[in-house]
């Protein structure tokens, strides 16, 4: 019949084979002899051995006890280890993160990266597209991460919200005359922006580019789009 030992016994029977002696062992562990007597016994049990014998110095271990104490060590140790709190030192970390995002997603990485280099010198980050599936890659673990505009978050993903608003704006060059119109009446109306040619950014993933299209006004719907890029940045 197998028989448990727990880390008590097995600290017994450690501090027993270095004092060698049952009551310095006792006091060492703080109980009374009676009690190191006792675990000795269950232990001669366990063991089925006699596993220490008197002698002049004391007592000797027997080579039962020998043999084993490698092992009662080992355990000891796992032990003490699996109960140390385990601190995070990113300084030791090696590894390379996988980010996906629309283009501008790097103005909210960028700032870290500093930050990174000097906390944790063995990290990289790979700035990668985004995709439809971004979903599956997160699962999976293709991507560690992603930076992306989006109204809803799928349930089981964790997230932070880096911007929160909804705003529609325009972008134009400077000394457009739409900045001129604005500087005069203070406003700018749909008539006054589809009399001018649109550069469309086609941003990912494209099933909330499309979602953001279709509530365009029909006025907006039928703008003139000069040229489309996937890049914010870029336009």
């Amino acid at each position: 019949m197998k028989t448990t030992l727990d880390r008590s016994a097995l600290l017994f029977l450690k501090t027993l084979y270095e004092t060698k002696n049952l009551v310095n062992a006792a006091n060492q562990l703080g109980i009374p002899p009676a009690t190191a007597s006792r675990m000795l016994g269950k232990l001669r049990e366990v063991f089925n051995d006699e596993l220490f014998t008197r002698c002049s110095g004391g007592l000797a271990a027997t080579w039962r006890t020998t043999q084993a104490m490698p092992d009662v060590i080992r355990l000891l140790a796992d032990y003490d280890h699996l109960l140390e709190p385990k601190l995070f030192d990113p300084k030791t970390l090696k590894r390379e993160f996988k980010i996906a995002g629309v283009d501008h997603g790097v103005i909210f990485l960028a700032p870290a990266i500093a930050k990174i280099s000097e906390l944790a010198p063995g990290v990289s980050v790979d700035m990668t597209e985004l995709t439809n599936d971004w979903p599956v890659q997160l699962r999976t673990g293709e991507l560690d991460l992603l930076i992306s505009p989006m109204e809803t978050v799928p349930e089981g993903f964790p997230w932070l919200p880096l911007w929160e608003g909804r705003t529609t704006g325009i972008v134009v060059r400077p000394g457009h005359p739409l900045e001129a119109l604005y500087e005069k009446t203070g406003r700018v109306t749909e008539s006054d922006v589809i009399r001018y040619g649109f550069v469309e950014v086609t941003w990912r993933p494209t099933t909330y580019y499309r979602l953001t299209q279709s509530r365009l006004s029909p006025l907006l719907s039928e703008r003139n789009i000069v040229i489309k890029t996937p890049y914010f940045m870029g336009a």
